[in-house]
């Protein structure tokens, strides 16, 4: 007699590509007794029956899951200014921070009374999972991200020794806005100083999602570079620096989301920790950043040797292992809420 799979529907924003990815993944790597449906919100929102088709539904963005579903739902919570405090209240901040610290609020509010409404809550790095937890009536869990260590896999060594130049990645999206400002905002006080030297050679990634590259395309580009540089400072854990590990490719980072627990000095990469961020520490940020970077440039030796641990970090992430993890959860939620 078979088993009847339970099915879940994973919902991901349209714009948020990266989520689209780990809904497939998920798919991919689901154990025999799940069966998974990755879907957008717009077709979600088109999907014949979508309250009796599933057993549950897990969200990928959180403000834009529906609260009034009947099917249990678990939402992602990966993002949105919950998860690290980047403002001091400094009277002297410029108008972009103060508008980015106001954005931070509305969303903590936001979150406050949203989360509660959901059969549970994934939380993908330490702190928000700890954000979670205090609010009333919220059932967070922490589960990292996974990655797909099937694509993103290390094929060109580090340094190849017809380089002379360390070649620096940068993935992200530049700065047009107040909200978007983390992304580059450091980054660009390091390459405006020290590329004019010509030491070191940056390397950009920043399509937005209707010029994104392919998954494939993308594992090329990492192996590509010799080191992922990552200077975000409001986000939960960057995709590109799990994908850019298990490609073998050390990181260069600030301590965002989770890599503060997965990147350790000298092992990895090179991380920089800070509490608090504003306009007078984004250059002590910044000067620490290009400290790792010297370091791996004028150490090619252990650069390469990092290819090995950077690896053994990304594969304790794979969607192989994290996979059976978030769809029990979900299936334990969907169970404490009567749905089965």
């Amino acid at each position: 007699m078979r088993t009847r799979k339970f099915k879940i529907a994973a919902v991901y924003d349209s714009a948020a590509w990266c989520w689209g990815h780990q809904a497939v993944d998920l798919q991919l790597f689901a154990p025999d007794r799940f069966e998974v449906t990755p879907l957008s919100s717009s077709q979600f929102s088109r999907y014949p029956r979508r309250d009796s088709s599933f057993d549950a539904i897990l969200y990928f963005s959180w403000p834009e899951a529906p609260t009034n579903l009947k099917t249990p739902t678990v939402v992602v919570l990966a993002h949105h200014g919950c998860e690290h405090e980047y403002y001091e209240g400094d009277i002297n901040q410029s108008d972009d921070w103060n508008a980015v610290a106001a954005t931070k609020v509305r969303n903590v509010e936001t979150a406050s009374k949203k989360l509660p409404q959901f059969a549970g809550v994934i939380s993908v790095n330490s702190r928000l999972h700890q954000f979670a937890k205090k609010q009333p009536g919220a059932r967070s869990i922490y589960l990292p991200a996974g990655v797909n260590t099937s694509i993103f896999s290390p094929v060109e060594p580090i340094f190849p020794r017809n380089r002379d130049r360390m070649r620096i990645g940068f993935c992200g999206q530049y700065a047009g806005k107040p909200n978007t400002k983390g992304y580059d905002w450091v980054y660009s006080k390091i390459k405006e100083r020290w590329q004019a030297k010509g030491c070191w050679e940056f390397v950009e990634n920043t399509r937005d999602a209707s010029e994104a590259l392919t998954r494939l395309q993308m594992s090329r580009w990492y192996n590509e570079i010799d080191v992922l540089l990552i200077t975000s400072i409001s986000e939960g854990t960057p995709a590109p620096a799990l994908e850019a590990l298990a490609c073998g490719r050390p990181l260069v980072t600030t301590s965002i989301g989770d890599l503060e627990d997965r990147i350790i000095s000298s092992y990895n990469g090179y991380i920089c920790g800070y509490q608090y961020f504003n306009d007078r520490t984004a250059q002590f940020v910044a000067e620490n950043l290009w400290q790792g970077l010297g370091m791996l440039s004028s150490n090619r030796h252990k650069a390469e040797s990092f290819m090995a641990t950077t690896r053994a970090t990304a594969m304790e992430l794979c969607w192989k292992k994290m996979a059976p993890k978030w769809l029990e959860y979900v299936k334990d939620c969907a169970e404490r809420v009567g749905r089965c």
